[in-house]
């Protein structure tokens, strides 16, 4: 197949190489503990698997110790990342009131609000913005909250995102923005935000010539075909392949000619 296919969540779950989030991950075993307080393996532990319950019983004893609350997990991820992947407000509020940085990032450079995107909790993403969390912040595979938030198809975090003024058009290290992944995971109301509220740019393409209209009649979302080629998307350029979005959809056995109407 001719296109680059996209990252898959249960590998972004599982911390696969060059993908950013830990968003679940296993607690850290045997010698990677020693030296450490109990204290701290419980915290790092309810980091891990996103135990807001465990992280907000705790807190109160981490700050009566003078505990730091960004301790981080083996993978540099903190409670708020947890927080935020686990779309858990009242924890977030208590730990930003306690001083826990809105800016940290983990090993792989995904930021607070990429877990959060991740998840989609609006009021999460609001107070992350508020906070003054970048909003173009890119993690080492060139993901950024809105590339996440389009790929997953949470809709009130994209938005916010963008209305806050994040680019609507950055690209990951694959040479993908966020409107290629959505059309290619057929994610249709992301990319109705990206294109309509957004204003994504509709002709770009990736490093095998591919626009987001290549991308969604290659994956056959047909919807997603109509909302490009009604916004001007050019059927007839051509990937680097030779191939034309008017080809591939032949070969499919549908006219993209008939979804302009």
């Amino acid at each position: 197949m001719l296109s680059v296919r996209p990252f898959c969540f249960v590998c972004v779950l599982a911390l696969a190489p060059g993908l950013p989030l830990a968003a679940g991950e296993p607690a850290a075993a045997g010698t990677a503990r020693s030296g450490q307080s109990q204290a701290d393996i419980v915290w790092i532990d309810a980091i891990a698997g996103n135990d807001a319950v465990t992280l907000r019983a705790q807190l109160p004893a981490r700050l009566s110790q003078g505990l730091p609350v960004d301790q981080r997990s083996g993978t540099g991820k903190t409670a708020l990342m947890a927080a935020a992947a686990g779309g858990d407000f009242l924890l977030l509020q208590q730990l930003l009131a306690s001083g826990a940085d809105p800016s940290a990032r983990n090993s792989k450079g995904a930021s607070t609000l990429m877990y959060a995107a991740w998840h989609g909790e609006a009021s999460i993403v609001a107070a992350l913005i508020d906070a003054g969390v970048p909003l173009d912040w890119a993690a080492g595979n060139g993901w950024t909250a809105v590339t996440m938030a389009a790929a997953k198809g949470n809709l009130a975090a994209l938005r916010q995102l963008l209305v806050a003024g994040a680019r609507v058009d950055p690209r990951d290290v694959q040479g993908w923005t966020p409107l290629m992944r959505a059309s290619d995971l057929g994610r249709s109301a992301a990319a109705t935000v990206l294109v309509e509220a957004g204003q994504a740019d509709i002709e770009l393409y990736n490093p095998a010539g591919r626009t987001p209209l290549h991308l969604a009649v290659a994956a056959g979302h047909q919807d997603i075909a109509r909302l490009l080629v009604r916004a001007g998307a050019n059927p007839d350029t051509a990937d680097f392949h030779g191939l034309t979005p008017a080809a591939m959809a032949a070969r499919k056995g549908f006219d993209l000619s008939m979804l302009q109407r």
